[in-house]
């Protein structure tokens, strides 16, 4: 049996290109930690130096407030792992892949290796064509050569080990594109607290320009404070907020040096802003000892009676009800509120009767009316669908239709869970659609001012929760 023999001159040139791997891989390695803990110290320049862009946010809580809390660029960026981020280091280094290529495809010129030619033929590149001219001379037609990587599968066994040299270079080139047009969030750093707020930040760097051995980054970092309205006995106005530094960062990126400077203008933008409810000292008339903790719940369900009638009382209608409501505003006296609202009324008149059911939703403010605020009026507006049936003694008639009525009210606080309320309306619009057992449909619509049977005087019981 035949055994092929390996060149001495093959092993000898797989020997040298193995061990400088190793060599450019601890270069690399140490490149990556330099470059690293620059970055860091980047970041936390960019911190301590960054220029607030807004002085004032028109609000009781101040921005100041948000910046005193970020000024502590020791513990922002306290632990971050950003050796996990060298990947950014590792496109310097493609001596090995490109060293595999066979040497008559083309050569390091006048740069130190083939990785720094590389890199300068993609900051002049404007596609994969410009990038291949650049680093070989040669369009993209005129790279035939292959060259061999050993290669197993899954199971163990040989692939053919022969790779397109123009396969290999694509490769490289999809690799830049990718690292370098793309933000790269640096692991999320641990929340942290500073004067009764948690501080959540992120941070991220993007390349924005590389001419070669040049290079521009975009450095950030942004996040929200959530904050304690009351810390060690004292109120607070800070409630939440979100912010972003940003900075311009310059440096060195070739395969024997990368280098980052210090930031360039760094800023720091609030990008929003809630303050904490306003609290008022309590006064002579208030009523500060009933134990009334929230006078605006957060939500609230609620039922009662009321009675409708015609506007010369001749028809006069009595229902029940059910209601829920959601508070929808917060950090401000005035509560506004969104709900639902049901209910079933009854009419009836010598031989007449109705019989109708009401479902809508509407829209509630709430305005306190005393210092305690326990005493409060009440606007809204309501739309509803109505149906049921008329019965005129001889003959039945289906209806439905729908209501819109803008109404008043009062709500009056009677201890922490509970309130008693009484509602009425200003102002309704409604049309029906009357359908006889006979046959045939009619319409009817129109407006009316306070008291309608269709919208009666409501009073009722309110549970907070």
């Amino acid at each position: 049996m035949k055994t092929k023999q390996v060149p001495t001159r093959l092993i000898v040139f797989l020997l040298c290109l193995s061990m400088s791997s190793m060599y450019a891989q601890v270069a690399n390695i140490n490149n990556a930690e330099k470059y690293n803990k620059e970055l860091e110290e980047a970041f936390k320049y960019m911190v301590k130096n960054a220029k607030l862009l807004t002085l004032n946010s028109g609000k009781e809580c101040k921005i100041q407030e948000i910046v005193d809390r970020l000024d502590v660029p020791s513990y922002m960026y306290a632990n971050i792992p950003f050796l996990t981020h060298s990947s950014l280091t590792l496109a310097t280094n493609f001596e090995a892949d490109l060293n595999y290529i066979k040497e008559d495809t083309f050569n390091k010129g006048n740069f130190k290796t083939i990785s720094e030619k590389s890199l300068n033929a993609f900051s002049n590149a404007n596609n994969f064509s410009d990038y291949v001219k650049g680093l070989t001379g040669k369009d993209i037609g005129d790279i035939k050569g292959e060259h061999i990587f050993a290669r197993i599968d899954e199971n163990g066994n040989d692939i053919d080990p022969s790779i397109k040299d123009i396969d290999t270079l694509k490769r490289i080139y999809d690799f830049y594109k990718r690292l370098f047009n793309s933000e790269h969030i640096i692991e999320k750093q641990t929340p942290f607290t500073s004067n009764g707020c948690w501080v959540y930040p992120i941070s991220k760097i993007k390349i924005e320009k590389i001419d070669y051995p040049n290079i521009t980054y975009t450095i950030k970092t942004e996040g929200r404070l959530d904050c304690e309205c009351e810390f060690l006995g004292e109120n607070r106005t800070l409630r939440k907020g979100t912010f972003e530094y940003k900075a311009t960062v310059t440096g060195l990126y070739t395969h024997s040096k990368t280098s980052i400077n210090l930031p360039k203008n760094p800023t720091l933008t609030i990008t929003s802003i809630d303050c904490c409810p306003k609290k008022e000292e309590p006064t002579e008339t208030a009523l500060a000892d009933d134990g009334i903790q929230d006078v605006m719940p957060d939500q609230s369900i609620g039922g009662g009676a009321g009675f409708g009638a015609t506007q010369d009382f001749e028809d006069i209608s009595y229902c029940v009800f059910a209601e829920y409501l959601k508070r929808i505003n917060y950090g401000s006296d005035n509560g506004l509120y969104w709900g639902l609202e049901g209910s079933y009324s009854n009419l009836s008149f010598n031989d007449a009767s109705s019989n109708r059911f009401n479902i809508g939703t509407k829209l509630q403010y709430h305005i306190p009316a005393t210092p305690s605020q326990q005493t409060q009026f009440v606007a809204g507006i309501m739309g509803s669908y109505n149906f049921g049936t008329n019965d005129n003694g001889f003959s039945k008639d289906d209806v439905s239709g729908i209501i819109a009525c803008v109404y008043g009210g009062i709500n009056i606080r009677v201890c922490e869970d509970w309130s008693f309320f009484c509602q009425f309306p200003v102002f309704i619009y409604e049309t029906f659609t009357f359908k006889p057992e006979s046959g045939g449909e009619f319409k009817t619509d129109g407006t009316s001012l306070l008291l309608n049977k269709d919208n009666p005087v409501k009073l009722g019981l309110r549970y907070h929760f």
